[in-house]
């Protein structure tokens, strides 16, 4: 702790003696910025890489900033034909010099962050370890994307990504990039990607979405024809991302991601701005993380952390790497990240739409009180659910019979012939779906069910009442569901499968662009 507080010690705005005592009058001018920077590029220049990091904190700059300065008085500053751009300048830290306590840099960090971003709880804490992360993301076997989301512009989402900036490793800021540039950026430098706007250009960008959900896993890749020969070449997609955009980003993105919804600050929240003090100390935290790691690089690769009981599957992979940093800084990090793991879980409306369809079918069952419903019924019930998303599922436009059975077919589910009354409608029997509740939603009991029939519903209202003022009473009598199921599925195998007819609007495959 020594080390931090004394790195950071000129930056509460306490005096220094000099400053305290004031210059006399036959102390030297201050010397001015322009000055310092064609002073130091006369040096040679291992001279000049021993003093860099002390120069850039008298000057009050990022050490980056004062390269580009120094190498631009050289003349060797990079230079790009116009129209052409610039050369991509992806910067690493040099490692604190002394010996780093891995629990007070992940307090330094989680302040950082608090002081600089208006962030929901355990935001803090999980930005932390994930910025320790970008340092020795190659050691896990994963690597969580961060997705910050709002409702709105202006609640500090790019705030939060230039506080990043500052603290990862090789950060590489965009708010705009193609597949192609992506694969090459991670396979040139690995660099840590700090993505904005996502929302005006990710959703539609299906090779993009494709490259950042590979780049999840260590050895992910995309393979690509070059050179005139075209040679197939695999390029790595393996790097740390972070991701900002307004509403929800993609399903399988935030199936990938620690997801921290942002709010708009009040004026008594508003963090503090980002000055050149707050940019040296970015800079100072940033090479005491290249350091630390670099200390337990013998660790880190084989370390097996203890996970909280209610993380697992696709969850457990997310936080592992960041379980293993805090339980190898020690102090309290073990118990701070778990606390950040219980507040930052998803809610409900980060299920996919597929879960989402499951449990509002299920629900309609058990309302109703059927065994069985008509393809039209069950999709009007549905687009009249308020909250849901079926009344504008399709570019604004009603979910569809065939646009349900489209979507129910991703789950093994095909709408069969049912008898209602004298009817027969195409539609769904109840005991068809026993096995999707089971394995896909989370409080359905895991026990074993009858294959057909027999299932008893979870009643969110009392099917028992009559239908009078619009509570719905059952068609059958429980105990003769199975048998009449039964000798239904006997008598309709032949037509069984057949999928309702009726257009799909749109381009093919538009309803799996609306949700991912």
């Amino acid at each position: 702790m020594r080390d931090i507080l004394a790195a950071g010690a000129d930056l509460n705005g306490a005096a220094t003696p000099t400053e305290a005592a004031g210059f006399s009058i036959s102390d030297p001018p201050p010397e001015k910025p322009a000055e310092a920077v064609a002073r130091l590029a006369k040096l040679p220049r291992l001279d000049y890489e021993q003093q860099r990091v002390a120069e850039a904190g008298k000057l009050g700059v990022r050490v980056s900033t004062l390269d580009d300065a120094v190498a631009s008085a050289r003349g060797d500053g990079p230079v790009a034909e116009p129209g052409q751009g610039r050369p991509l300048r992806i910067s690493r830290p040099d490692p604190w010099p002394h010996a780093v306590d891995g629990a007070e840099l992940l307090d330094a960090i989680s302040a950082f962050f608090s002081r600089h971003v208006f962030l929901p709880p355990g935001a803090a804490d999980a930005l932390a370890a994930w910025t320790v992360h970008t340092y020795c993301f190659i050691w896990f076997r994963h690597s969580p994307r961060i997705g910050f989301t709002s409702p709105e512009k202006r609640c500090g989402k790019t705030t939060a990504l230039d506080a990043l900036a500052l603290l990862v490793c090789a950060p590489v800021t965009t708010a705009n990039v193609t597949a192609a540039a992506l694969f090459r950026t991670i396979e040139l430098a690995a660099p840590t990607l700090l993505i904005d706007e996502a929302d005006t250009f990710l959703r539609e960008n299906e090779d993009l979405r494709g490259a950042i959900n590979a780049g999840h896993k260590r050895g992910g890749q995309v393979i690509r024809c070059v050179g005139d020969d075209a040679e197939p070449r695999a390029f790595s997609v393996f790097a740390p991302a972070a991701i900002a955009a307004i509403g929800r980003l993609p399903g399988t993105i935030q199936d990938r991601a620690l997801m921290v919804r942002m709010k708009r600050a009040t004026r008594a929240e508003r963090p503090a701005p980002f000055d050149a003090k707050a940019e040296v100390e970015g800079e100072r935290l940033a090479r005491m993380c290249a350091r630390w790691v670099a200390d337990h690089a013998d660790e880190l690769p084989i370390f097996e952390p203890k996970l909280p009981p209610g993380l697992f599957n696709r969850a457990a992979d997310n936080w592992r790497c960041l379980f293993a940093i805090a339980e190898l800084a020690g102090g309290n990090w073990p118990v701070r990240l778990t606390e950040a793991s219980a507040r930052l879980a998803p809610d409900d409306d980060d299920e996919g739409r597929g879960i989402r369809l499951l449990d509002d079918i299920r629900a309609i069952f058990a309302t109703r009180g059927t065994d069985r419903i008509a393809s039209a019924e069950l999709v009007e019930a549905l687009v009249a659910i308020e909250t849901s998303p079926w009344s504008d599922f399709s570019r604004g436009r009603p979910m569809t019979p065939a646009m349900l059975a489209r979507m129910l077919g991703g789950f093994g589910l095909a709408p069969d012939t049912v008898r209602i009354g004298d009817r027969t409608p195409k539609g769904y029997y109840r005991h068809a779906f026993a096995e999707v509740w089971r394995r896909y939603l989370s409080d359905e009991p895991d026990t074993a069910r009858p294959a057909e029939g027999g299932m008893e519903a979870q009643h969110r209202h009392n099917p028992q009442e009559t239908t009078k003022n619009g509570v719905h009473e059952p068609q059958h009598d429980w105990a003769d569901v199975a048998a009449h199921e039964r000798e239904i599925s006997w008598n309709s195998a032949a037509c069984g499968g057949v999928a309702d007819q009726d257009p799909i609007p749109g381009e093919p495959g538009d309803m799996w662009r609306a949700e991912p």
